[in-house]
């Protein structure tokens, strides 16, 4: 799962074929023993189904989206 907010004082950089855009933000990582839906994450599953859970926080992430 990937959440954030993209900060207004830093404009996205638009390189013609790519966009970037600057965020803070959280990424987290959760693997669990069975698929549980595409909407759920770790904070929505009971603890015993957890195998790993992992997360990280940035002030100064950039998301980039090229165009295919």
């Amino acid at each position: 799962m990937i959440s954030g907010t993209a900060p207004t004082i830093e404009p996205p950089i638009d390189t013609g074929t790519s966009v970037s855009v600057p965020f803070v933000g959280t990424f987290q990582y959760c693997q669990l023993k069975a698929a549980r839906g595409i909407a759920n994450n770790c904070e929505q599953v009971p603890p015993e189904q957890i195998v790993a859970f992992h997360t990280c926080t940035s002030d100064h992430a950039t998301m980039t989206f090229t165009k295919r």
